[in-house]
């Protein structure tokens, strides 16, 4: 059996599969241990009432978890869907490459935000790369074979 060329369709697959497991796989871990896993990222210990604190962070992990959750079923979308899902997660991920930039330097910010900011610059890269090469072989499928003896004529 031949392997099937990969297109962009399929890569872009890939990439929500990968952008769906590592949002999951945070929201899982950090709602397993929200204090361990937030803590290493900002300083918590002064932000109030425990209790509060947690009930914040459980809802930020449900959220990880969900974003996952849509990430992997988009990715069986069909394509046009797929490209459309693509450009929410670059918006996303954009907002919170640019969020990251911007906490850079702060006192209550303990763990380093460049990771962060490469896996969201990354991916906002890769959604926009693939979805306009989706975008451009959609209109190059769609466009009408020229007039057989109408090469070279202006």
């Amino acid at each position: 059996m031949p392997l099937r060329p990969l297109t962009a369709g399929k890569l872009l697959a890939a990439v929500l599969v990968l952008d769906g497991l590592l949002a999951l796989g945070f929201g899982l871990a950090s709602w397993w241990a929200p204090m361990a896993t937030f803590g290493t990222i900002v300083d918590i210990r002064g932000a109030g009432a425990p209790g509060l604190v947690l009930a914040a962070l459980s809802s930020l992990s449900i959220l990880y978890v969900v974003v996952g959750l849509v990430c992997l079923v988009g990715a069986t979308l069909p394509p046009v869907y797929r490209r459309r899902l693509a450009l929410v997660m670059a918006v996303n991920h954009a907002w919170a490459g640019a969020k990251g930039l911007h906490e850079v330097g702060q006192a209550w910010l303990i763990g380093n935000p460049w990771p962060d900011i490469a896996i969201h610059s990354t991916l906002v890269v890769a959604y926009a790369l693939l979805v306009t090469l989706g975008r451009m072989r959609d209109e190059n499928a769609a466009a009408p074979a020229p007039a057989p003896g109408a090469a070279g004529k202006p």
